[in-house]
């Protein structure tokens, strides 16, 4: 192309239509022949040479769909007063659809004619899948998602709105495309102004516009409607807002029905001492509603924000000055949060909230810095209580999960118990007078550790309940001898374990299994506080006092005690945290692996018992926990746990019996003992399998022991088939843990007993024959 073209202007006009993707073209009413502009062939994928065509050519250029509309628009705009505007897809070279959208002008002879129509044809393809994009995500929006254009001459239109507006307003897209009349008439006549005058304020401010405002639909009630949009202002001067609008008549409905409530509202902010302010740049007049001077004590005067810096602390005050001069020189016009400190008469301080933005005049210059002011003095003492609050809530949310997990684990180690207790106890009847005597002592030892796991499951399971342990007068000198037993297995050669228990002392009242557990924790605690050395004295004394303070509690109490004292070599509790020992989770361990729970179950069983702590702790000279359980004379004394006697255990005629447990060295301990009382036992692991050996042969059982929780049936579910085939079978339910079913409830399905995991030979054998002699 030579420079000569390029100059004429007929080839710059070229090259500008092709860069906008455009045709300019001219129809005659007449003869129906088009002229057009030079790249009309290239836009439509015609063959080029020439630069007249046929109305009928433009028409098989549109998509067939498309055809019969865009005639449509041209008879109604030939046979009406106005111009057209419409958009259609035309069919490209490449075969595939692009949206174009066309304006024309009719021109008319004095008598109204038509004669010609002019106009010019652009690619809106890019626009059209925008626009899709646009309205696939506002489908996902409540109420209207939208563009709001005010025009340099002042008119208003929305460039684009959702459907939404349909719901809000009773109108479609297109009615408000080029001219927002349509809408702003549905608007209350008495908060139009406010409407308006908003978008001014925004306008002006370049600020984020926000409103709510009533509108009647003509199809419709009034309804309250709330508009947010940021503004942005376009080259040729005019403001364009991207917003969304919304239905709040229901919320505001509650609104107004809460009058009463917003007017005790508004008196609380008066009483909170909020006011709004402005400071003026020039003067550096600071001006407040209501007067500053009475709220903060003082004199009620004009002041000026130099005089108000003087009221805050130092680094108050120069944080507060650099923002407030930083909003003004920036010319910042959205709200900046301040917090300060203001110095009362009285010596108190109130924390102040403030957020300011600047104010600019008609040339856009910082003129003012406005403001709102809380004090919130007391929301922030509210949330610090909060805060403490919701750890404590997190502390007891942990102790709660650790209950509900130890329902969990219950049932399977509850299991394990049932296999040592079992076979221990068989190995002990059967072979007791055959054994060496040391290994008899080896089993009664497995035999008691046994029944302190028994005894500490029902604890954890206690507590996850939220139930309270069954205290009983107890003789602690076996207990504190028992318990110091197994502590001097976990202590190194390097610690002294030294113990001074009185004898023929009273008894207390507790829980045997329950004292163990704090007297172990308090020895480890020991233990650990003195890294590896030292001595720890145990002692238990009958002592009466006057009166002291519970260093737990805090309570006093007095009178006939039973005193145990586990004191430490160790460095002492520091005394800034001597009062949060006994909190849950609290711990001076963690790198070793401590749990912060052994002090916090301390002081739940001690209390939970009726009991009190002392602590006695100083710098380099050790800690002595004092623990005083109440003496109990009335009852008869609880023996201590030295492992269940051997009794003589019930027998009853030989017995046919299924055993179904998916346990198998549980199901074949209960058969061992079975058949060594002189019944017969078969075992079954699988509840399915053991279905079917019953219904097989119904009458060749006479019994039938099952576990509740097992794979693919529970014992209930089989025990009601069972029943179905043979209702007055004895059946006992066996469970390591249950939280929905109780003996009660057991009963109520046809079920004679119901029994806890681990169960002693004689509690099995006192069950069955109980369920057979009731058999009807």
């Amino acid at each position: 192309m030579d420079d000569n073209r390029i100059d004429s202007e007929e080839e710059w006009f070229s090259l500008v239509m092709d860069a906008a993707d455009m045709v300019l073209w001219d129809r005659d009413l007449a003869t129906n022949r088009v002229r057009t502009s030079a790249n009309y062939a290239q836009f439509y994928g015609l063959e080029d040479g020439q630069r007249e065509w046929s109305f009928q050519t433009f028409l098989e250029c549109v998509a067939v769909e498309d055809r019969a509309l865009v005639q449509e628009y041209f008879d109604a705009a030939l046979g009406g007063r106005s111009d057209y505007n419409f958009q259609f897809r035309i069919i490209g070279r490449d075969r595939e659809l692009r949206w174009c959208e066309a304006r024309g002008r009719i021109h008319r002879r004095a008598d109204g004619t038509a004669t010609r129509v002019t106009g010019v044809t652009w690619d809106i393809t890019r626009q059209r899948a925008s626009e899709e994009r646009l309205t696939h995500i506002a489908k996902l929006v409540p109420g209207m998602v939208y563009q709001f254009e005010r025009a340099a001459d002042g008119a208003y239109r929305f460039p684009y709105c959702s459907d939404g507006i349909g719901a809000l307003f009773g109108l479609a897209p297109a009615d408000v495309r080029d001219d927002a009349s349509a809408l702003l008439k549905l608007v209350h006549p008495a908060d139009l102004r406010v409407l308006l005058d908003a978008l001014e304020m925004s306008a002006r401010t370049m600020t984020q516009w926000h409103c709510e405002y009533r509108v009647r639909p003509e199809n419709g009630e009034e309804r309250w409607i709330s508009g947010t949009a940021n503004p942005e202002r376009k080259p040729d001067g005019a403001v364009l807002w991207h917003g969304h609008t919304k239905d709040i008549t229901q919320a505001k409905h509650a609104e107004l029905a809460m009058g009463e409530v917003n007017a005790r509202l508004a008196l609380a902010l008066s009483a909170a001492h909020m006011m709004t302010w402005y400071w003026d740049l020039a003067s550096d007049a600071f001006v407040s509603s209501p007067a500053i001077g009475p709220i903060l004590g003082r004199e009620d005067r004009a002041y000026t924000m130099s005089e108000l810096f003087t009221l805050m602390p130092a680094a108050d005050a120069a944080r507060m000055r650099t923002q407030c001069e930083r909003v003004a020189r920036e010319a910042v016009t959205q709200p900046v949060i301040i917090e300060f400190n203001i110095a009362l008469p009285d010596g108190h301080t109130r924390l102040i909230e403030s957020q300011a933005r600047c104010a600019l005049d008609a040339n856009g210059r910082s003129t003012t810095v406005i403001g709102v002011a809380l004090d919130i003095s007391r929301r922030r003492k509210l949330e610090k209580e909060r805060e403490d609050l919701l750890l404590h809530l997190a502390d007891t949310q942990k102790i709660e999960t650790i209950g509900m997990l130890t329902g969990g684990i219950a049932h399977d180690f509850n299991n394990v118990l049932s296999s040592i207790l079992g076979y221990s106890s068989l190995a002990l009847d059967r072979d007791a007078g055959q054994l060496p005597d040391k290994l008899v002592d080896y089993l009664d030892e497995i035999q008691q550790a046994g029944e302190r796991g028994r005894d500490m499951v029902v604890q954890l399971l206690a507590f996850g309940r939220g139930e309270h342990p069954q205290v009983r007068p107890t003789d602690l000198n076996g207990l504190v001898t028992q318990t110091l037993k197994m502590v001097r297995a976990t202590l190194p050669t390097s610690i002294e374990l030294a113990t001074e228990v009185a004898m023929d002392l009273p008894p207390a009242t507790t829980h045997p299994t329950q004292f163990q557990q704090v007297l172990l924790n308090l020895c480890i605690n020991a233990r650990d506080a003195m890294q590896g050395a030292g001595q720890i004295h145990v002692t238990l004394h009958e002592v009466m006092l006057e009166e002291l303070p519970c260093a737990s509690c805090g309570k006093h109490f007095a009178g006939r005690h039973l005193l145990l004292s586990v004191i430490d070599a160790g460095p002492g509790i520091p005394d800034n945290i001597r009062g949060r020992i006994f909190d849950p989770f609290f711990s001076t361990k963690v790198s070793r692996g401590g749990t912060g729970m052994g002090l916090a179950m301390v002081h739940s069983l001690v209390h939970s018992h009726g009991g009190h702590i002392v602590v006695e702790t100083s710098a380099h000279s050790g800690t002595a926990f004092k623990l005083y359980f109440k003496v109990d004379t009335e009852r008869e004394v609880a023996p201590a746990p030295h492992g269940e006697a051997r009794r003589a255990l019930p027998i009853c005629a030989p017995l046919r019996v299924l055993v179904v447990d998916d346990e198998s060295a549980v199901g074949r301990f209960f058969a061992e003992m079975l058949m060594a009382h002189g019944h017969f036992a078969d075992v079954e692991c699988e509840p399915l399998r053991a279905w079917a050996r019953f219904s097989a042969a119904p009458d060749d059982y006479d019994l039938i022991i099952t576990d509740q929780i097992m794979p693919r049936m529970s014992g209930v579910e089989l025990a009601q088939r069972v029943l179905a085939l043979r209702p007055a079978l004895p059946i006992i339910l066996v469970s390591g843990y249950s939280a929905d079913l109780d003996a009660s409830t057991v009963a109520a399905l046809g079920v004679r007993r119901f029994l806890h995991k681990p169960i002693s030979a004689e509690h099995l054998l006192k069950a069955i024959d109980e369920a057979v002699q009731h058999t009807p």
